[in-house]
């Protein structure tokens, strides 16, 4: 009896033992599995990120070349590239296309406020605030801002030019939510008073006083027509006043590139000058991973 009991113990105790052991054993296969992807994942991201980067690559040399044989549109025209079988998506713009927070005419910063909602008045003191902290005197506009009005700030205004579109918003009274709407179509590169239409989005020629949406729609469809060779480019029926002639030397190059559904970009802005012994300059470069639904789309 004593026996049976003994040998019953054991068993109950081998039994405990396999079930621990089948515990372990599917725990360390779990942790192995996890290790595995997320080794993966890094691998896939970085292999991403380089890809990314190449198209960046891929875009300066494509820009260093004489300017009848540039293929790419500098109007933001999404392209596709191949490299080493992988694709990439790129978009161009010519800062020109943006407004240059440095010099641009007043008028258009003003339209800018206003075509993205605000009314007159809070554009107007909006702009008025801008002007202070670019221009290089102490004297308040209305409802602008000097030394006086940042008092409760740990800095005055700057009396200069702004060295960053982010800098908008140590601007006294620039919200998150107003800095959102205009930033992406401001600049601090252009280093003209105009737009150059030929490479400003939708966005940035609203911003042109007293001119028709129905109008900037038709340019620029006319402007995105496969049959538009730039030889004989559309005519935007706008104030001249307030247009660049020229594209200027100055890109914003975005690069997007997908391994296995982990996709990267990589945004730079490039000086290209073609001469000498640096033919272009990077002024910025950021790099970011992006969601699935945020790939560009091309037009």
């Amino acid at each position: 009896m004593n026996s049976r009991r003994q040998n019953g113990v054991a068993l109950v105790l081998v039994l405990w033992m396999l079930a621990i052991l089948t515990v372990l054993v599917a725990g360390y296969s779990r942790v192995q599995r996890t290790e595995t992807v997320l080794t993966a994942n890094i691998v896939n991201a970085s292999s991403a990120q380089a890809l990314a980067s190449a198209g960046i690559s891929l875009t300066i040399r494509e820009l260093l070349k004489p300017e009848s044989e540039i293929s790419f549109r500098t109007d933001g025209t999404v392209h596709s590239r191949m490299y080493r079988g992988q694709q990439i998506k790129i978009d161009v713009r010519a800062e020109s296309g943006k407004i240059d927070l440095n010099i641009a005419q007043p008028e258009l910063l003003l339209g800018l406020l206003e075509s993205v909602g605000y009314s007159s008045e809070i554009s107007q003191s909006t702009l008025n605030t801008i002007l202070d902290w670019r221009d290089k005197d102490n004297l308040t506009r209305p409802d602008g801002a000097e030394e006086p009005e940042y008092q409760e700030y740990d800095y005055s205004a700057k009396n200069g030019v702004f060295n960053s579109v982010s800098e908008l918003l140590l601007v006294k009274g620039m919200s998150l939510e107003t800095y959102r709407l205009i930033a992406p179509v401001l600049t601090v590169h252009s280093n003209q008073a105009g737009i150059f239409p030929l490479s400003a989005s939708r966005e940035t020629l609203l911003a042109i006083p007293n001119i028709l949406e129905s109008d900037i729609d038709d340019y620029i469809e006319q402007r995105s027509s496969p049959d538009n060779d730039n030889e004989f480019p559309p005519v935007l029926d706008a104030d001249g006043t307030y247009l660049a002639t020229t594209k200027g030397n100055v890109f914003t190059i975005r690069s997007v590139a997908s391994i296995n559904n982990i996709i990267s970009s990589v945004e730079a802005v490039i000086s290209i000058e073609k001469t000498g012994k640096r033919p272009f300059t990077v002024l910025s470069w950021s790099e970011d991973k992006i969601p699935a639904q945020e790939q560009l789309d091309e037009s």
